[in-house]
């Protein structure tokens, strides 16, 4: 199987800590990690871990974090297509999982856009070699890329949305998808959930899903509606637990075309990611 996964790469600083710290304050934190991170590199590296064939299309650069996560990619069977410009650094994310409640805060270095580095040759032309069965988009780097997608339902790939909020270009690639699988805060300004939902079916988008942390998720399939369970378990570290559905969806998608049954197996990955501290640690617990 073979996916493409487009969007935005991070290098995560990741601490674990007793408690959120107090300003102008010291603290030690209980664990430590550097990891590749973001939501299209996450779901790339889930999807590779089940041998599935990844590709990711992100923003990256040559500096030493940049080549860091390119390192670690590489180890992982992950190819990558960089599509920043010379002068583009990696974004940095500080991160803070509270052991107490396992929840994360991130504060995220400041936004820059991926580069000039994106023609529509060069990206339908891996499209090309590639044959991808699917890609993946989170909403990153998708300037201009209207040809692409153009190309890409020329050639029959699904598209797969990572839906993690709502941006201001995302009526611009909407049009294009056949799967949304959104958080809460993935809303249409000014429509409801239920709202959004059908917004989402009404412009062409047969499959959609809308996860809420460990409540159930739910599952549209022209809005025909069905609640998937969530396993409820004792978390450690949340961060990253999307991403992890996403490419595990996308790996079992392809391999029984079942909606609802991906997201099953999708939504345990997930919870099983929660499990365990740092975002990719979960698999080696498999």
């Amino acid at each position: 199987m073979n996916a493409i996964f487009w969007g935005r790469s991070t290098c995560d600083f990741t601490y674990r800590l007793n408690g959120f710290p107090e300003e102008n304050n010291k603290v030690f934190a209980s664990d430590f990690i550097i990891q590749p991170g973001g939501p299209a590199l996450n779901a790339a590296f889930t999807f590779s871990k089940y041998n599935g064939s990844a590709y990711l299309i992100s923003g990256i650069g040559n500096n030493n974090f940049g080549k860091s996560v390119k390192d670690i990619l590489s180890l992982n069977n992950i190819k990558i297509f960089d599509n920043s410009d010379d002068n583009f650094e990696i974004p940095i994310s500080t991160v803070f999982i509270n052991s107490k409640s396992s929840t994360r805060t991130i504060i995220n270095s400041p936004f820059i856009k991926q580069g000039e580095n994106f023609t529509k040759e060069k990206i339908c032309g891996t499209i090309e070699n590639l044959k991808p069965d699917l890609i993946l988009i989170d909403g990153y780097g998708l300037e201009n890329a209207a040809e692409v997608f153009e190309y890409a339902k020329i050639k029959k790939i699904k598209i797969v949305l990572d839906g993690g909020s709502w941006k201001e270009n995302s009526n611009e690639y909407l049009k294009y998808v056949d799967i949304a699988i959104c958080s809460g805060k993935f809303r249409m300004p000014g429509l409801s959930l239920d709202e959004t939902i059908s917004f989402l079916h009404e412009i062409g988008i047969k499959y959609v899903a809308f996860t809420n942390e460990q409540n159930p998720i739910i599952s549209s399939i022209n809005n025909k509606k069905e609640l998937i369970p969530v396993n409820k378990i004792k978390t450690v570290d949340t961060l990253g637990a999307g991403d992890v559905m996403h490419g595990s969806f996308c790996y079992h998608y392809l391999k029984n075309k079942n909606f609802n049954l991906s997201l099953k197996k999708a939504a345990v990955d997930a919870s099983n990611s929660c499990r365990y501290f740092g975002t990719h640690t979960w698999w080696d617990y498999k």
